[in-house]
C-alpha cells in the first residue's frame, strides 16, 4: 500500500529549498485552519513537514505557470 502512495506522492519530500521559517509557518497554518489538537500528537511538526512542503512545491508550481501579465497603454483623453 505503501508503493502507491510513494508512487503518487513521490518520494522525495524536498523539492524546493524553503527557509525554515517559511516551512514552519506553513505547518502553523494549517494545523490552525484544521485540528488545533494536532499539536497534541508528538513530533507533529515532522510528521506534517513533508506534506506542508510537497504544498509549497504545488504553489510555486501553479505560481510559476501563470502567464506574464499584460501591458496596458492608456490614451490622453482628448478635451
Amino acid at each position: 500500500m505503501l508503493r502507491i502512495f510513494q508512487s503518487i506522492f513521490g518520494t522525495s519530500a524536498v523539492k524546493g529549498d524553503y527557509p525554515e521559517s517559511l516551512v514552519k509557518a506553513a505547518i502553523e497554518r494549517a494545523v490552525d485552519g484544521t485540528d488545533p489538537w494536532i499539536r497534541a500528537v508528538s513530533g507533529y511538526k515532522k510528521k506534517l513537514r513533508p506534506a506542508v512542503i510537497r504544498s509549497i512545491d504545488h504553489v510555486v508550481a501553479l505560481v510559476d505557470a501563470l502567464p506574464p501579465p499584460h501591458r496596458l497603454h492608456l490614451r490622453k483623453r482628448r478635451e
